[in-house]
């Protein structure tokens, strides 16, 4: 005599015709939630027409052994790119200060984690202006990359002792190699001055070749891909501009429908009318 008794008999009644009850006023005002956001995207569509355009132009540069994360620093600094924002007209009614800021939004600068190319990818109205912006960009930041004034004379310095202290070593090496020869025997404490002198050998002619490259900076030959010319724009998407924006006024249009029902079924509970009255009460509502 196992009996199921349920505390709440009409719970799952309630529930059903609750859920009929949505699809009937979905089923009434199905043209509306079908046809209104199909216009709305299709305006919203058209309206993406209208918009402004906006193209990226793409180039990639190696930078040999200077550090990239330096590099793209550079790319976006205010000293490089106020000079740029001047040549070419942007930003005009700008203070400095905004104006940079306004081009780093339009101006981005990423490093590959692999490779360490550093990508620029400049924004602009058209494909020209874009090819322009990052041309000058990059122009600018090659010219940037070369040390100039006391940095330019301090690294000039260092080279030079750099270059006197290989100099020295090469020549120690060519005497202590004849030592050597003539000795015919050679003991550990020989072999290891030896050793360690082509350590400091070959650690002097590597800090001679980066100081080199940092004195030269960097050159044309360093860009990898030049500015591009793009043929389409990528703003604004318009596809999903139309998609969204129909989403958008579904839900909306949803919502407002079964508001609209739960307004009218009110009028005939008096405990929801009660309800309803004090909600219009606190809003400060007549009616």
């Amino acid at each position: 005599m196992n009996e199921n008794l349920n505390p709440h008999p009409d719970a799952a009644d309630d529930t059903e015709i609750d859920l009929l009850d949505l699809l009937v006023v979905a089923a009434e005002n199905v043209r509306l939630l079908i046809l209104a956001p199909l216009i709305v995207g299709l305006l919203a569509l058209a309206g993406a027409y209208a918009w402004p355009k906006t193209y990226e132009s793409v180039s990639v540069l190696s930078t040999d052994d200077l550090n990239p994360a330096v590099v793209g620093s550079w790319a976006t600094s205010g000293d490089l790119l106020a000079p740029v924002l001047k040549e070419l007209g942007l930003f005009k009614d700008k203070s400095r200060e905004d104006a940079v800021r306004l081009a780093r939004e339009i101006v981005i600068v990423t490093v590959g984690k692999q490779d360490k190319l550093v990508t620029l990818t400049a924004s602009g109205e058209t494909p020209e202006s874009a090819r322009q912006l990052n041309q000058r960009v990059l122009d600018q930041l090659v010219q940037f990359s070369r040390p100039a004034g006391p940095q330019k004379t301090a690294l000039q310095f260092q080279l030079d002792t750099e270059k006197a202290s290989l100099a020295a070593a090469v020549a120690l090496e060519k005497e202590l190699g004849k030592r050597l020869v003539a000795d015919k025997l050679v003991t550990e404490a020989q072999s290891r001055v030896f050793s360690d002198l082509l350590r400091a050998k070959t650690a002097l002619l590597t800090n001679v070749a980066q100081l080199q490259l940092r004195l030269e900076g960097l050159s044309t030959s360093n860009v990898v891909q030049a500015p591009s010319l793009p043929e389409r724009p990528v703003k604004p998407k318009k596809a999903i501009v139309a998609v969204a924006a129909a989403l958008s006024a579904a839900v909306a249009l949803l919502v407002f429908v079964f508001a609209r029902q739960a307004l009218r079924n009110a009028d005939s509970d008096p405990a929801a009318a009660a309800k309803l009255q004090r909600i219009r009460r606190g809003l400060g509502l007549r009616g």
